[in-house]
């Protein structure tokens, strides 16, 4: 029979991943990192209860750097490099520290790239790059027993995998069709009667 701390763990998880999901389809770099935020706060609040240190300490730093990045991005600056390398040398020593088995170093890895990931200024570009930790964030979490991050981390990478290759399958159309369509709208026959009718207007 599940204990109450691993019901909790799940609960707490299902919230995050409530939350996560959502961040994934904001357009903003600043409404990505709140809502994230908030989904990483949920989800420290499920290592409570699964008595993961390593997991508990590096999610904990997880909310540290997003309260960093989003600071900076709402005042339109990148974080200074020494507040990157202070993110970096957390995560590091927290792997030192609390080391338990030799999965923690995957964990370990995947928090130091997700650093990397958040200095991205373009959103696109940012989700791209983020799921490479979430794989191997995805593998920590079955490993210890996060079963609802790990469902939160596979549609966090199904989400990240469908916004990119949505904008990326966009913008290829746009750059390949938005000159003719253009060139097309301007030789139209309902825009040469608009300007006919703003020359008659005007005169």
């Amino acid at each position: 029979m599940p204990t109450l701390n691993f019901v909790l763990a799940q609960f707490f998880g299902f919230v995050s991943l409530v939350i996560i999901m959502a961040s994934y389809f904001t357009h903003k770099k600043t409404s990505f990192l709140l809502v994230n935020l908030v989904g990483n706060v949920f989800i420290v609040l499920s290592y409570v209860f699964l008595d993961s240190m390593v997991g508990l300490i590096g999610i904990s730093i997880s909310c540290l750097r997003g309260i960093l990045f989003l600071i900076y991005e709402q005042k339109k600056k990148q974080p200074p490099l020494i507040w990157m390398l202070v993110l970096l040398g957390l995560i590091i020593a927290n792997g030192v520290f609390f080391y338990e088995t030799t999965i923690d170093i995957l964990y370990i890895v995947a928090l130091c790239l997700l650093v990397v990931a958040f200095a991205i200024k373009n959103v696109l570009a940012l989700k791209m790059f983020i799921i490479i930790p979430l794989v191997m964030i995805l593998i920590f979490n079955l490993q210890v027993g996060a079963y609802v991050n790990s469902v939160t981390n596979a549609l966090e990478i199904f989400c990240a995998f469908l916004v990119t290759s949505y904008g990326a399958f966009g913008s290829s159309i746009q750059r390949m069709y938005g000159d003719r369509l253009l060139s097309f709208n301007a030789r139209s026959p309902q825009r040469k009667n608009i300007k006919l009718r703003n020359i008659i207007k005007n005169r």
